[in-house]
């Protein structure tokens, strides 16, 4: 809509006015059309458009002078608590029924605790009809009633100039909402400080302090504008290595990992050694998403901290750089949550499956209360670790939950890895239509710069469509350019054999085998087996590669699956259909534990035409009939977790936890937790 009108406006200026605006198209362009530059950084103010303001006069014409006063208290509060704003009409002549006419013609309306603004422009509008003596007395007067750190905002915003005084004081407020996590306050109260400071270069480091806490509480738009502000207040290189963390997590967030990833390669020249050290691990999320890992050891290499020894071939990078940002549980620093969560991401590359469930559920826990902008990405990864571990009920859970916050927070990095994780799911499932519609989603949001994630998206594409049987477009889709991964290049050498080319299969299984030597990782050379084991001339061959694997693939019961049923196909074309009897019972009943109903379907249809005679296992146990968020709840009390402790890990109040355990009893037909925990037990034993 911006574009099509001729601005040119960067994706940080068109975030912060649609927040500021709650996406109103009139107020959007109306803002828009109203700033001297349209750049991040010069403070976005809202102006109402002609139309906008005719349209509030016409309103506020209609309501008494006391209510514009009321009004004026109401949009005034920085709470909107009724405990907070019932004193201050008091004291200033005036009650809560002097709001009750705003109320009925739309104007406020009534929350759990308090009031607010229907419309985010009303602010503007009732407060250019107040006289600025009237709005300072009301600044003052919740002054008077605030305890500290509001009582100090408020005090400030009675300043038109800067003030030194003022802004250390509202630095030391803002400090201690930081100790306390509440991010957005912090945010706030480092905003203003940074407002009121005489000094240039004090003004920027408070600015990037800003930054950090509204990146912190989710405010991506705000963080990026407030970076880019201070960087014009105060160009120089060690400002530049102090911001380029905050300035590139934002980009990561925002969909922007490869400027993102630039920003810190650049930034890196300058720092010293505690700098490039949060350079460093910053790197890492970035380096991944495109695809640029030979930038992070460079990076790496360029200034490298003691004790960091990094090869190319080394896959355990995250797990070095957290410990060296020294992000453990007990550090306070909330930054630390999300290095937790990247080593959780390593964790799973490095097929270490046990330790990242332990690092993601204790990043998920911490993610609530120190860096909610985080809790996102933490879901996304657990989620994807639950495709590996045959968790599905609950990286379904996880998933929908990623996508839910990261949408709300405006987070497109963690919103596509979160829907090609569900794509997956719901592809192995046969849900085309599903899956393709979170693939489309996923690319969009990704964009140009995710050029790795948007090979993902391609991986999953060419699964689904293997999983159909549709070989020849699953080919077409994996042989696009791009870089592709282990589970890419395992499902287009299966694909090459499956359509009636086993010579074509040849080159990705040399691709897979280059894989597994030079990353030390099982799952290349897993993925090779499977497609050796469809292409072995005798039964010993088949033995020799299942013996070498079963045990490894215990974990993993969708790749364990597939691997069984290769062998019993095998094993049938080579005249032994007894042998591959029991091969098929065991991932007939896996898929259909998984609901993976096309795979379930065609180890059936192997299972008949080995002569099997008996049903084939099957049928939805009561567990299946849980939704997936009921699912999560049921594992999570089953692992001993209270319903405070199953909220906080699944980001949900006590009392949906409540409904959903209710609904969970009442499905399984258990009538305690004990029970409960015993039931999930038997069903997962």
């Amino acid at each position: 809509m911006i574009e099509a009108r001729g601005f040119d406006v960067g994706p940080a200026v068109v975030a912060e006015v649609v927040a500021r605006t709650g996406g109103n198209p009139a107020a959007v362009l109306a803002t828009v059309r109203g700033l001297a530059t349209a750049r991040p950084g010069t403070g976005l103010p809202v102006r109402l458009g002609a139309a906008s303001e005719r349209a509030w006069a016409t309103v506020l014409d209609e309501i008494p002078g006391r209510t514009t006063q009321a009004l004026a208290v109401v949009v005034t509060s920085a709470s909107a608590r009724l405990a907070e704003i019932e004193p201050v009409l008091g004291a200033l002549g005036l009650s809560l029924a002097d709001i009750e006419p705003a109320e009925r013609a739309g104007l406020v309306e009534r929350c759990p605790d308090g009031l607010r603004p229907t419309d985010p422009l009303l602010a503007t509008a009732v407060l250019s009809r107040v006289p600025l003596a009237t709005h300072r007395l009301i600044l003052r007067t919740f002054a008077d009633h605030a305890d500290e750190p509001v009582r100090c905002e408020y005090q400030a915003a009675t300043r038109t100039v800067p003030d030194d005084d003022v802004a250390s004081a509202l630095a030391a407020a803002a400090r201690s909402a930081d100790r306390r996590c509440d991010h957005l306050v912090a945010a706030r109260l480092w905003t203003r400080s940074a407002d009121l400071s005489v000094d240039d270069a004090d003004r920027a480091d408070r600015l990037v302090t800003a930054a950090r806490a509204a990146q912190l509480g989710g405010n991506a738009a705000r963080a990026l504008a407030q970076c880019d502000e201070a960087a014009a207040l105060r160009p120089d290189p060690a400002l530049r290595s102090t911001a380029a963390p905050v300035r590139a997590r934002v980009l990561g967030v925002l969909g922007y990992p490869d400027r993102a990833l630039e920003v810190l390669v650049a930034a890196s020249c300058a720092a010293d050694d505690r700098q490039a050290a949060h350079i460093a691990a910053e790197a890492f999320l970035p380096s991944r998403q495109t695809g640029r890992t030979a930038d992070l050891l460079r990076l790496l290499g360029r200034r490298r901290p003691r004790g960091v020894a990094l090869a190319a071939a080394d896959r355990t990078p995250a797990a070095r750089l957290l410990a060296l940002r020294g992000a453990t549980t007990e550090a306070p620093d909330p930054w630390a949550v999300h290095h937790m969560i990247v080593l959780g991401l390593d964790l799973i590359d490095i097929e270490d499956l046990h330790g990242a469930r332990a690092v993601l559920d204790e990043a998920g826990v911490l993610a609530r209360g120190r860096d909610p902008s985080s809790a996102s990405l933490a879901l996304a990864a657990r989620a994807e670790l639950g495709w590996w571990t045959g968790d599905w009920g609950r990286a379904v859970a996880d998933g929908e939950a990623a996508v839910a916050r990261a949408e709300a927070l405006g987070q497109p990095g963690p919103l596509a890895r979160a829907l090609v994780g569900l794509a997956r799911i719901s592809a192995a499932r046969g849900r085309g239509g599903p899956a393709g519609d979170r693939l489309r989603r996923a690319r969009e949001s990704a964009g140009a710069g995710q050029a790795a994630f948007l090979d993902h998206v391609a991986s999953v594409e060419g699964f689904a469509a293997l999983t159909v049987g549709d070989h020849t477009t699953a080919i077409e889709v994996l042989t696009r350019p791009g870089e592709a991964d282990a589970a890419a290049t395992g499902d287009l050498a299966e694909a090459y054999i499956r359509s009636g080319a086993p010579a074509a299969a040849a080159e990705p299984l040399r691709t897979l085998d280059r894989m597994a030597s030079t990353t030390s990782r099982n799952h290349p050379a897993w993925a090779a087996a499977r497609c050796r084991i469809l292409l072995a001339g005798d039964v010993d061959e088949v033995a020799a590669q299942r013996s070498r694997w079963d045990r490894w693939l215990s974990g993993l019961p969708f790749e364990r699956a597939r691997v069984l049923l290769c062998a019993a196909e095998t094993l049938r074309r080579l005249r032994r259909p007894a042998a591959a009897r029991p091969l098929l019972r065991e991932a007939v009943a896996v898929f259909e534990a998984l609901g993976a109903t096309p795979w379930a379907d065609r180890a059936r249809g192997e299972l008949a035409a080995s002569g099997d005679r008996r049903p084939a296992p099957g049928g939805r146990s009561a567990l299946g009939l849980l939704t997936p968020q009921e699912e999560q709840v049921a594992r999570s009390v089953a692992a001993g977790l209270t319903n405070p402790e199953v909220a906080a890990a699944l980001f949900l109040s006590r009392k949906t936890v409540e409904a959903h355990l209710t609904r969970v009893y009442r499905k399984l037909g258990v009538r305690s937790r004990v029970a409960l925990s015993r039931q999930m037990r038997s069903r997962e034993g």
